[in-house]
Order: structure tokens, then C-alpha cells, then sequence
């Protein structure tokens, strides 16, 4: 498996979400146009010297940037206690791989299901192959690779769905008020012994949630979790789509998510799981 975001996907986002137009990198950097654009779209690789040069513009850590064009960098493989609990459901749009999650109580054998994966059929017949109960479904945004095929899940297994208030809108007539529930900082959904705390993640979308689980409150000696959509990756960052939600994704994943206990492992809505450790020490948009 490769990082969902290499060199140019980085550059890209830290970019955009500092409102720098191609030609002011050009310019700033000494490079032409075309070179930016290709480095942005995997076309040309950047030596060691643009690598600095473009960390030092677009306020990156260049030792970590550097590791990851180098592959010098990527996360540790997950604990196997750490997935005896949760099982990863992939999806695709188009050849784009989307990432959802069931977490099941092996003592009740009641589960949550964490984002759709865009794949309603791979969610269903799991919960069918390993006879567990969904009792939740949580969205940590309402983008269409998250959410596609909620409406069919529900018609199979009716249970409350949970999204920000800022995003109910995004779900139309999927979303049921007198069953479903949204979420903010603070609350806790208790699943057999499994319970999930909620975090507000806002900047990849407006009403962005997390989910995640306390060492103490987590059974079988497992590390604690979190799930956090597209909010952050292995060695990167969800998009931003402007300059003023940029600064808010980063105040959310440093001040938040990086906050978290080191062992937490993050399992993202692309890409490799990780560590909040390992993303305090690599990820290349904190110093």
C-alpha cells in the first residue's frame, strides 16, 4: 500500500489552502509554470533542493517532506490488537479507493459502522458473514465516497445515523429526525464496552466529527482509536478547499487530534492506518 498523498498532493493542498496561485510559486520559488504543475501532478520529481524550496514557501517541516519523496517514511503496521476490533471496508469511486470501518464489541457482538466506504454491499454482507449486530452508523462528513449507499443500509437495517449539524442538510430525505442524531464535541456513544468520544474536526468540511476511544474505556487490552474521516492521512492532510478552512484543518489536527494519547491509532478515510505519535514525528504540515 502506498501514502494516499505523496510530494504532489502535498504541495497542492498546502498551496491551495494558502491561497498561492501557481504563478506566485513560480515566481517564488524560481521554477517555471510548467515545472510547478508537473511536480503537482506527479510528472517530474523534485530533487532534494526544490524539496527545500518549497517546504520553506509553503510552511512544511523540509526534513519530513524530504522523507516522504525519499519513501524514507512510512507508518508502522497497526498492532494486531489494534484490529482484532475493527475491520476495514474498501470502496471505490471510479479506481478511487474510499476507506470505511466496522468496529464490533466482541463481547455482545454489537457493532458501529463508520463512514460507508461508498460500498452498501461489502457493509452488509460483512455484518452478515460475522453475525454482528449494527447498532450505529457514524459519518465524519458528508462527502459522497463517505456516504454512498447509506440510504440502502438503511433500508436493510434501520438504525440511528450520527452527523454534525452542520452537515444534516448534506444527507436530504436519508436524514430522519425522529431517529437520527447529531453529534458535537463531547458526546459519547456507548457500544457494549466500546465507548466513542466525539471531536469536532472542522476545515476538510464545515461540520467534520471524530470518533475515537479512551485507553481506559477500551476492552481486550487493545490501543485506543480514532477515526477521523479525511481530516488527516499518513504523512498528510485532507484538502482544504480554501484559505479560510485551511488554518481551521490544521488547528484541528495539531491542537486535536495530535493531542490525543500517542498509541491512539488513526484510521483515515484513505490511505494506511497510523499513530498519533508517528504523525506528531512525520506528518510533514507540523513542525
Amino acid at each position: 500500500m502506498n501514502l494516499e498523498d505523496e510530494f504532489g498532493d502535498i504541495i497542492l493542498k498546502a498551496r491551495a489552502g494558502l491561497g498561492l496561485s501557481v504563478d506566485q510559486v513560480s515566481k517564488a520559488t524560481g521554477m517555471t509554470k510548467l515545472e510547478v504543475t508537473q511536480l503537482e501532478a506527479y510528472a517530474k520529481n523534485p530533487s532534494p533542493q526544490e524539496c527545500n524550496l518549497f517546504a520553506e514557501l509553503l510552511h512544511l517541516t523540509p526534513s519530513r517532506l524530504l522523507k516522504i519523496v525519499t519513501r524514507e517514511y512510512f507508518p508502522s503496521p497497526v498492532p494486531s490488537a489494534a484490529v482484532k476490533n475493527v475491520l476495514t471496508l474498501v470502496g471505490h469511486i471510479g479506481t478511487y479507493e474510499v476507506k470505511g470501518y466496522l468496529v464490533v464489541d466482541l463481547g455482545s457482538r454489537d457493532a458501529v459502522m463508520i463512514d460507508t466506504a461508498n460500498n452498501p454491499e461489502g457493509m452488509l454482507e460483512a455484518l452478515s458473514h460475522h453475525g454482528w449486530n449494527l447498532k450505529h452508523i457514524f459519518l465524519t462528513h458528508t462527502h459522497q465516497d463517505h456516504i454512498g449507499g447509506l440510504e440502502k443500509i438503511l433500508r436493510n437495517i434501520k438504525v440511528p445515523v450520527y452527523v454534525s449539524q452542520e452537515e444534516v442538510g448534506q444527507l436530504g430525505h436519508v436524514w430522519d429526525s425522529g431517529k437520527d442524531r447529531v453529534v458535537k464535541e463531547g458526546d459519547q456513544i456507548v457500544v457494549g464496552e466500546i465507548a466513542f468520544n466525539v471531536l469536532e474536526v472542522p476545515g476538510h468540511t464545515a461540520g467534520g466529527r471524530g470518533y475515537f476511544t479512551s485507553p481506559s474505556e477500551f476492552p481486550f487490552s487493545a490501543p485506543p482509536y480514532g477515526f477521523f474521516g479525511d481530516s488527516i492521512f499518513a504523512g498528510s492532510l485532507g484538502r482544504a478547499y480554501s484559505p479560510v478552512s485551511y488554518p481551521q484543518l490544521l488547528f484541528s489536527v495539531k491542537e486535536k487530534v495530535l493531542n490525543l494519547p500517542g498509541e491512539t491509532v488513526i484510521f483515515p478515510g484513505h490511505g494506511p492506518a497510523t499513530t498519533v505519535v508517528e504523525e506528531r514525528e512525520h506528518n510533514p504540515f507540523f513542525k
